[in-house]
């Protein structure tokens, strides 16, 4: 380059594509066509975002970025419908990423280069179109056609290489439930291919049965995935036990898919 520059900035609003950051205060340096931002504090999505990047410029509009970033108290629904047109999921959340995006040239590369990892913690949110509480609280039911989960504690790690994570964990629980699964997502053809067991504990019965547990699958398009039941099982003794058994083939029929 042929200015190498220092300093500290101010920033109102910053747009780049779909993100959006305000209040933005930073220092960073310029070198030889590398931007080092070393420290930055935004407010996003009601949030605050803090920590570094950098970002070198290797060809006409084509950057490498490698990044370090949190994000806490990030409002869900706000981030995931701004970046993705998504408002499956609300909730407030602290986000950490450590990532690299070689290459990048435009927002779409995002998806395709993503390499690094991502972690999400969750409180107190609600997956949309979808009831796990249905069949541990049927009183519960809703009569209209409008599904949700609310969910107390949700976390997630993906570790991501262009744009997939084969084997990510995520874990939440609700009033009703515990769920814990693992799978594949992949940005760049924004796929998804997860697994999950539902579990609970039951109250008194005259069947004697304890607890329940939920095989799911979620798989299709990242954002509008398909959600199956696999063969419900009941359980007489506590499912995590080593001596749980289930009930009456008969009655596994009778709650299959």
């Amino acid at each position: 380059s042929l200015i190498n520059v220092n300093g500290d900035l101010t920033i109102k609003h910053f747009a780049l594509d779909r993100i959006n950051l305000n209040n933005v205060v930073t220092q960073f340096a310029v070198v030889d066509n590398t931007l080092n931002i070393n420290k930055i504090r935004a407010d996003v999505y009601k949030g605050v975002l803090s920590g570094r990047a950098k970002i070198e410029k290797i060809g006409e509009n084509e950057y490498n970025i490698n990044a370090k970033q949190m994000i806490n108290e990030v409002n869900l629904q706000d981030m995931f419908s701004d970046l993705f047109d998504v408002q499956a999921i609300s909730g407030q959340a602290n986000l950490v990423a450590d990532v690299t995006i070689p290459r990048m040239h435009s927002y779409s590369d995002l998806y395709h280069n993503l390499n690094g990892t991502i972690s999400l913690g969750a409180s107190h949110g609600v997956f949309q179109g979808v009831d796990f509480n249905l069949f541990v609280n049927p009183d519960g039911m809703s009569l209209t056609n409008k599904k949700s989960t609310a969910f107390e504690q949700l976390q997630s790690d993906f570790n991501f290489t262009n744009g997939i994570s084969k084997n990510g964990q995520v874990h939440f629980s609700s009033k009703y439930v515990i769920a814990t699964g693992n799978g594949m997502i992949d940005f760049s053809n924004a796929k998804i291919n997860y697994n999950l067991s539902i579990k609970s504990a039951l109250p008194h019965n005259d069947e004697k049965i304890n607890s329940v547990l939920i095989p799911v699958t979620v798989s299709g398009h990242l954002f509008s995935p398909k959600i199956n039941i696999k063969n419900i099982h009941l359980y007489t003794t506590d499912i995590v036990a080593p001596a749980a058994k289930t009930v009456a083939t008969q009655k596994k029929k009778r709650i299959k898919e």
